[in-house]
């Protein structure tokens, strides 16, 4: 394998995985897979395994830059349609604040902050809590 066509091929792997809702992610260096019952058809499993180590490869060294933070924030996708476990996190924080009432932001940030403090990369983290911090002034300047 190598070269411009395993390249392609991956990026057509990854690109179905992540439009089937599949989560990839790497555990103590093993590649992890998180489907629901049913979506990964034998030649899916099959071409997850023969591209196994540029899976892992690639989740290991991906960082994101704070680029990709703000345009998945901008997209349309949840955290069931990306295929990374970082992104996942992120857009169920971000969405998670995006969808809450005044009443429930505060609640909500000091319930799972802590936790995508801790899970997030750093750069992920910062534009959810930019994000809370806009979307708490601005409602409470709305109360006003």
């Amino acid at each position: 394998m190598g070269g411009v066509g395993s390249l392609m091929q991956l990026q057509t792997l990854l690109t179905e995985l992540g439009s089937l809702g599949v989560i990839l992610r790497i555990e103590n260096g093993s590649l992890r897979v998180k489907a629901q019952p049913g979506i990964l058809t034998d030649p899916l499993k099959v071409a997850i395994a023969e591209h196994k180590a540029a899976l892992i490869s690639r989740l290991e060294t991906e960082s994101p830059p704070i680029d990709h933070w703000r345009q998945l924030a901008a997209s349309s996708l949840t955290d069931r349609g990306v295929i990374a476990l970082d992104d996942a996190v992120f857009l169920f924080a971000y969405r998670l604040i995006q969808n809450a009432d005044r009443a429930e932001l505060a609640g909500i940030w000091k319930q799972y902050s802590p936790y995508w403090k801790k899970r997030q990369p750093r750069d992920a983290y910062d534009v959810v809590e930019q994000f809370y911090e806009s979307r708490s002034k601005r409602e409470s300047g709305a109360r006003r």
